[in-house]
């Protein structure tokens, strides 16, 4: 196996220079790795003051500040940003020649070595905080806090409410009243009108807000690379198919309950319906359509509806 073949590198590019610490980068890296579970061998400094971190199956080299009387560019990169930055910071990640890889997929392989590389590179940028980013080629350039963006795993965040928001699901809102305002004239009336205009702008300007917004959030130059193939080539990739049969299966699903109440009731059938091609087909909706519907026909054959609607205040 040639070593070069699982050789990953990252840059940070700044346009001022700026002072670092490298024994502080140096103790950052090492918690990274640690916490992903490599043990630490050695922490050298090899000749140009290159910093090598060894771990059992991984080398990581982190060279010191470099600055434009130091960098070496090559002919795609004449054009770009890095030749005229002031300060350069590098990091590459290698398997190391001793490693039995064994029979690992390589594609598993590539995927822990971006992923250790993503996470130790924007531990690395938010230290330093540079400019832009280099990802794996110098023509890969991305501003800091789009690499941040995209080398962060998304997760699902649970909202949880502390006891004095919760309300029981009995409960009924009570209506709450409203003091009626006074007639404004005068500098009152200008102020009411002035604090509508800011909370309701005009249409005009809020589209052109929103076209300039989508543009920017969808435009991305020939430099850069698109935040998702960044995530993706980190993170291993999700089961699209399976997820697309579940989804089918509970569309299907929710279409067979919609038959069920209509042999029931049909007239809260046909609203199902036009609920689910107006909005989609929903599963829980036609489940929970399909207890209430069972619900209230037990009660009308056994004659306790009445009751049990007045009993409700209906």
């Amino acid at each position: 196996m040639e070593k070069d073949v699982y050789r990953y590198s990252a840059g940070l590019v700044f346009l001022d220079e700026k002072r670092t610490e490298e024994a502080e980068l140096s103790n950052a890296l090492q918690g990274v790795l640690e916490a992903r579970g490599q043990r630490i061998q050695s922490v050298n400094v090899l000749e140009n003051d290159l910093l090598r971190i060894v771990t059992d199956t991984l080398e990581l080299d982190l060279t010191p500040p470099l600055h434009p009387n130091e960098m070496v560019f090559g002919a795609e990169d004449d054009d770009g940003i890095v030749p005229y930055a002031d300060m350069l910071i590098g990091l590459s990640l290698t398997l190391r020649d001793d490693t039995d890889a064994g029979d690992s997929d390589p594609a598993d392989i590539e995927h822990s070595l971006k992923s250790y590389l993503a996470e130790m590179t924007s531990r690395v940028a938010t230290l330093t905080e540079p400019d832009f980013v280099l990802w794996l080629r110098p023509s890969d350039l991305l501003e800091t806090s789009e690499f941040l963006k995209a080398a962060t795993q998304i997760k699902p965040r649970k909202v949880r409410r502390t006891a004095a928001e919760a309300k029981p699901r009995h409960a009924r809102p009570a209506p709450i009243l409203l003091p009626q305002p006074r007639a404004a004239t005068g500098a009152a009336a200008s102020n009411v009108t002035h604090a509508a205009a800011k909370r309701f702008p005009e249409i005009q300007t809020a589209s052109r807000s929103l076209e300039t917004e989508y543009e920017r959030r969808t435009h991305v130059c020939d430099s850069q690379i698109d935040a998702a193939d960044l995530r993706s080539a980190i993170y291993p990739p999700t089961d699209d198919a399976q997820d697309a049969n579940n989804s089918f299966a509970m569309r299907m699903a929710s279409w067979v309950l919609v038959t069920t109440v209509g042999l029931f009731f049909l007239p809260v059938a046909v609203l199902l319906t036009f609920a689910n091609v107006v909005r989609g087909e929903d599963f829980r909706l036609a489940a929970h359509t399909l207890a209430l519907t069972g619900m209230m026909m037990a009660l009308n054959t056994s004659g306790a509806l009445a009751d049990t609607m007045s009993m409700i205040g209906l």
